[in-house]
């Protein structure tokens, strides 16, 4: 660290037991928050003596009349507990009254014995299962480093952004936050020697490094545990993770009786089957590995699925498939499983390699989400052959002609964003809602070439309409055409290294001369760039279009309101000529790949405080011409996909 500052006299005492160098550090930060006078001093001394003791510590030994191993561990605010079986957790405060030094092995056992006496203490899993953590590759780990790094500052932290919004002060917050998670390593490395070495190993094996696995894996019979974790590597931990889980039902919506009379004694009423407690279906899985009952037909059972897919899935190693933790991420919390049981049920289509899973997976996701098989729902309300959908498409997961593929399923979409856009009124209410299901009906019974087939006709039907109704009020039209919503490249057009140009559409008449130089159906996202949903990008070589891109906010920004970044901002699709997916190895492709590389960086300044304006625009707060819209959307669906 450059230490050029001018170090500031220690007039007071507290400062003189610190070194020279300490102090330096200490003014250097000072002076890079621009801080001066009686604040500088205060500032300083605060540095100094909060930096002066570890908040991250560790303590083990043995404790009871036999003896038992433990370890207790500090991570900044949070404070973990091996008691030799299981991992507890907590989040501290200044009520709890512990120590920032690391305790005596009985001063930690006195603070064990107490934590425990106020019922303070929480086993990891289920709703605490984000509290406590095994590796400092994680989100949470990230997250006490910076706040330790903040709490570095004292009452000053005050005056410091948010944690998404600190690029101007990344010269301090980056350094602290790497030197506190190398603390929390170091930390974890020592809890981890206390806990089971076979159990540790075997939670690594499967990439789920989660204590609310290690937790159910030592709370019954170990070995069938372990045996019942090697047979199903990426389903099973992802039934243990969750914090809500529900009932199987079946196709009528009714709750599924246990068929295992051993199972028994945890059948719920109808009502607690509803709110179903994850600590429940804990010990309901693991009654079914104690008890070495089938783990292919209750799994079967649980997701109403052949039992020929469970065993496929089990054959599939987290290697191949993902581990259990990398669905979580694809598909949310309390869930990660449909994409895995939907390619299961693929027969000779099934993926095989790592490879095969990719492509597999990137299809899944551009399936609409309305028809989106989804394995939590009774079964047959939204089970549908895949087999059907793919019919007449490739064999191989290799095939060129998937990103096409991929593309048009996801331009089945555009059906229900067009229904779903509008504020219909309560007549039109019923008549959307029937088109919905008409759409998605149409969706599961149909093949790719057929839903294709209709995508093309719907964007031109859609052109149509909109042209109509918009000619029965022109005022409307024309008081917005020029309209521009707020933009996401903050310095205008970005030039890329291969000389393709960026340039932001800003206007529904920007949109248009996208739509008559690429045949695309851009020139209908007007509404959703007024409303905020999205942002639009041209890619351009000496003025030509060559591509648009779509840049939406991803599900995790809507988590942290007035405070997005850069790192929620995602693509949802990037289109050529006719609709046609652009190759990420062309040139359109590597400018867009350099122009997101940049932002992502802040090398390229964004806005992304996206407001919606349509409340205030003549066009769209009109409810006549939303209602026609919508009226005339849901007709053509139902014209044209219930009888198809």
């Amino acid at each position: 660290m450059h230490m050029s500052a001018v170090i500031d006299t220690p007039v007071d005492p507290i400062l003189r037991r610190f070194t020279e160098r300490q102090r330096a550090v200490a003014t250097t930060w000072a002076t890079h928050f621009g801080l001066a006078g009686r604040q500088r001093t205060d500032f300083i001394r605060t540095y100094l003596q909060r930096t002066s003791t570890a908040r991250a510590w560790f303590v083990n030994g043995t404790h009871g009349p036999d003896q038992t191993p433990f370890g207790i561990a500090r991570f900044g605010n949070t404070l973990q507990w091996y008691d030799g079986q299981i991992i507890r957790a907590l989040t501290i405060s200044t009520r709890d009254r512990v120590s920032l030094r690391k305790p005596t092995r009985n001063g930690a056992i006195a603070l064990i014995s107490r934590l425990e006496s106020e019922l303070r203490w929480h086993q990891a899993g289920g709703v605490f299962a984000d509290t406590a953590f095994l590796t400092s590759y994680c989100k949470k780990a990230h997250q006490l480093a910076g706040s330790m790094a903040t709490d570095d500052l004292g009452k000053f932290a005050r005056n410091v952004p948010s944690p998404a919004q600190r690029g101007s002060h990344h010269r301090y917050f980056g350094p602290r936050t790497r030197f506190y998670l190398k603390q929390i390593g170091a930390v974890l490395k020592g809890f981890c020697s206390q806990l089971d070495p076979e159990i540790l190993f075997a939670i690594r094996s499967v990439r789920c490094p989660s204590p609310a696995l290690y937790n159910w894996l030592a709370s019954g019979c170990k070995e069938r545990r372990q045996q019942a974790l090697k047979a199903q590597p990426i389903l099973l931990p992802l039934l243990v993770l969750p914090d809500q889980i529900s009932w199987p039902c079946s196709a009528t919506g009714t709750f599924l009786q246990v068929p295992w009379l051993d199972l028994a004694p945890y059948e719920l009423t109808d009502l607690h089957k509803e709110y179903l407690a994850p600590v429940a279906f804990d010990q309901m899985l693991g009654h079914t590995v104690d008890a070495g009952l089938s783990l292919t037909d209750f799994l079967a059972w649980y997701f109403q699925v052949q039992p020929s897919s469970i065993r496929f899935i089990g054959s599939c190693r987290p290697s191949i498939a993902g581990g259990a933790l990398a669905h979580v991420l694809r598909e949310g919390k309390n869930s990660g499983w449909h994409a895995l049981l939907a390619g299961a049920s693929l027969g000779n289509r099934r993926p095989k390699t790592h490879g095969d899973w990719t492509v597999f997976f990137q299809l899944f996701n551009h399936i609409p989400w309305e028809v989106r098989p989804d394995y939590s729902l009774p079964k047959d309300q939204q089970r549908w052959d895949l087999n059907r959908l793919l019919s007449g498409c490739p064999s191989s997961w290799n095939d060129p002609a998937w990103p096409r593929i991929m593309a048009s399923l996801q331009d089945f979409g555009e059906v229900f964003r067009q229904l779903g856009l509008a504020f219909a009124n309560h007549a039109q209410y019923d008549v959307i809602q029937q088109a919905k299901l008409n759409a998605s009906a149409f969706f599961q019974r149909s093949s790719y070439r057929q839903l294709a087939n209709k995508v093309s006709a719907f964007h031109k039907a859609l052109a149509e309409i909109r042209e109509e109704i918009d000619a029965e009020k022109p005022e409307l039209k024309a008081s917005d055409e020029s309209a521009r919503w707020t933009p996401l490249l903050v310095d205008g057009p970005v030039l890329c290294p291969n000389g393709i140009e960026a340039v932001e559409l800003l206007s529904p008449s920007d949109l248009w001369s996208e739509h008559v130089s690429l045949d695309h159906c851009i020139d209908s996202y007007d509404f959703s760039a007024y409303c905020g949903d999205c942002r639009l990008i041209s890619l351009r070589r000496d003025g030509r279009s060559l591509a648009s891109a779509e840049l939406v906010l991803n599900r995790k920004s809507h988590e942290h309101q007035g405070a997005r970044t850069v790192h929620h901002l995602e693509c949802a699709q990037l289109r050529s000529y006719g609709n046609d997916p652009v190759p990420k190895d062309s040139a359109e492709g590597r400018a867009f790949a350099w122009l997101m590389q940049q932002i992502k960086a802040g090398s390229v300044q964004v806005n992304l405080d996206w407001p919606d304006h349509t409340q205030h625009m003549t066009r769209f707060a009109d409810s006549h011409w939303q209602s026609r819209l919508a009226g005339a959307v849901a007709h053509w669906v139902s014209t044209h996909l219930e009888a198809a």
